[in-house]
């Protein structure tokens, strides 16, 4: 039987507007990012922070900062979609390469979607949920793109 596949990001249902034409979409985070300074851009049609208060405008130092003390990345912009069914595990490893039999339920797997050649399309995270449940985490930027691969492949 084909995999049970839903979407479940706001993400999910868009892509990103021509410049101008609609206002950035926020994350629940929002507000939160504006109150520790963060710069906020557009990302795919969202507005979100690149850096924050405290770092002096540096990359650098955002990047030693988090590798010091702690970071903060919003992933509710992010393509969410879940692959339910006996055969979900088989059907994933069909198309990422990763291998989702011998990993733990509750963990994860770090992997990406792969053209004919072998070229990578677009990075990945697959969360196994259970023995016929994955829970598979997409860019932003690819979301409609990685949705409708994974849908023509369960077709």
């Amino acid at each position: 039987a084909p995999p049970l596949l839903s979407r479940l990001s706001a993400a999910a249902a868009s892509t990103a507007p021509p410049a101008n034409t609609a206002p950035l979409k926020r994350t629940p985070l929002h507000k939160l990012h504006l109150e520790l300074g963060a710069k906020m851009v557009d990302f795919c049609g969202w507005d979100m922070p690149v850096l924050y208060a405290g770092t002096q405008g540096s990359v650098l130092n955002s990047h030693l900062h988090c590798r010091k003390g702690e970071g903060l990345f919003d992933v509710s912009h992010m393509g969410q979609i879940t692959v339910k069914g006996r055969d979900a595990i088989s059907f994933m490893e069909s198309l990422a390469p990763a291998d989702l039999k011998e990993t733990p339920h509750g963990h994860a797997k770090l992997s990406m979607f792969l053209d004919s050649q072998g070229g990578i399309l677009d990075d990945t995270m697959i969360s196994v949920r259970s023995a016929t449940e994955l829970y598979v985490v997409v860019n932003a930027g690819c979301a409609d793109a990685d949705w409708e691969r994974i849908q023509v492949a369960a077709s």
